[in-house]
């Protein structure tokens, strides 16, 4: 499957344009949101472990390495809107990220690049920005906003990496 065809699949969400949006911001808004639910994988992927086998005391924070066991059963609200096609799932799951406290937007890396930093010369404001983004990474780590536990964030996120992956796979 094409990224084309998993367009066409959710062609009723492009189509009506709920939104007022154009083709082409429908195009910019795709691009951003899978840059933005790549980065919030990839932050739990090396920043968290699997809650379900592991504590604070205990921890191992090896995600990177492979998808931890399977779940027992997937989110339900991932799996509502990501069951309906690449595009949903993409909506609802930039929508969800867009409210924790960690954003790709507010990363050291991305603030460098907007401002066009360098270093040396911007030492003193890279450093500035990295604290901010590690304070933002604690504070989201302890606070699992908008998810109810860590618990739940936990699954929440394994279920989108699941769903991520399998439409990825369906690109030929």
């Amino acid at each position: 499957m094409s990224l084309d065809e998993l367009y066409i699949q959710d062609d009723d969400e492009l189509s009506a344009n709920l939104y007022g949006e154009t083709d082409e911001d429908n195009e910019d808004w795709v691009r951003e949101s899978i840059l933005d639910v790549a980065y919030y994988i990839r932050s739990h992927k090396f920043n968290n472990y699997d809650r379900r086998f592991m504590n604070e005391s205990n921890k191992i924070l090896n995600l990177f390495e492979s998808f931890p066991k399977a779940l027992k059963a997937l989110h339900w609200e991932v799996n509502k809107y990501c069951v309906k096609g690449f595009l949903k799932c993409l909506k609802y799951i930039g929508k969800k990220i867009k409210e924790s406290d960690l954003q790709r937007r507010q990363d050291t890396k991305n603030i460098m690049n907007e401002n066009k930093w360098r270093f040396p010369e911007n030492f003193n404001a890279i450093n500035v920005a990295d604290v901010e983004c590690e304070r933002l990474l604690q504070a989201d780590y302890k606070n699992p906003v908008p998810f109810q536990s860590p618990l739940e964030r936990f699954d929440w996120t394994i279920t989108a990496s699941y769903y991520m992956c399998w439409f990825t796979m369906q690109v030929s």
